[in-house]
């Protein structure tokens, strides 16, 4: 929490404009997210919207306005079009979200290894010594949801419309759409403090969409999602920004809210 015990504000767009050319895209907005918010960002095709979420991750540069992410701010960014993949299976692909749980694993394994060594038996003190060590990683582990880590994987892969089947093909021979799942999975396993969504919705079934409408909906983290599906926003956003003709404007509430105002 902020000051006064204002939401901490994650995200800060100040004056922000962006020209392609002789065409002005955004046009001087501001724009404020904080902790534990759910945005909704919507307009009509070609508005700036996906313009807008990659200014913010630093992929293209504003012309004039600045963006300010909060001090250690872990940002996710699902675009529509998939970047290249790492060469791997999807188990690989998903366990590499989690290389921080993976490593404290591979951590408590060697200090399990040598806690077991017959040189310990006879030197009491360097036995306490990484007793007390292996504590403290094991305890860590626990909080990051070491002890659920497959569980919880499985979950988000089956959630997303993955098979077990899937989880030894290679990522980069799969679909467009299963590229985009994938990453989409990644992130959510990642856990970021704000999650950049833009589209979401578009290679997700009636059950995946269902499934990530409640993940979000009880996710602790801060969203700005750029959708098309009004069900979608209605369950999950709090607040939609609407971009048109370059201007931002606020509104409170879900989709249905926002069209009534």
């Amino acid at each position: 929490m902020a000051k006064g015990g204002e939401p901490l504000a994650l995200l800060s767009i100040n004056r922000l404009s962006k020209y392609f050319g002789d065409q002005m895209v955004l046009s001087g907005i501001s724009l404020q997210l904080h902790q534990g918010e759910k945005v909704g960002l919507v307009g009509p095709n070609g508005a700036g919207k996906t313009t807008l979420l990659k200014i913010i991750t630093g992929e293209i540069e504003a012309d004039e306005g600045e963006v300010y992410l909060a001090r250690g701010l872990s940002l996710g960014y699902l675009s529509q079009k998939p970047g290249i993949l790492p060469r791997a299976t999807l188990e690989e692909h998903l366990l590499e979200a989690t290389k921080d749980i993976v490593f404290l694993r591979q951590e408590l394994a060697s200090l399990e290894q040598e806690m077991a060594s017959p040189a310990m038996k006879e030197n009491s003190a360097a036995l306490a010594s990484l007793m007390e060590k292996y504590g403290e990683l094991a305890h860590l582990f626990e909080e990051k949801g070491g002890y659920t880590l497959e569980k919880r994987l499985a979950a988000v892969a089956r959630g997303l419309g993955f098979t077990e089947d899937d989880f030894g093909r290679q990522v980069s021979e799969f679909s467009g759409g299963e590229k985009t799942r994938a990453q989409l999975a990644s992130l959510i396993l990642q856990e970021p403090d704000l999650l950049l969504l833009d589209e979401p919705t578009n290679y997700l079934d009636i059950d995946a969409v269902e499934w990530l409408e409640n993940f979000l909906r009880d996710w602790s983290g801060s969203i700005l999602v750029v959708s098309h599906d009004r069900y979608f926003l209605d369950r999950v956003a709090g607040r939609i920004v609407s971009l048109k003709n370059g201007n931002l404007r606020n509104y409170r509430g879900n989709y249905s809210a926002y069209v009534a105002q």
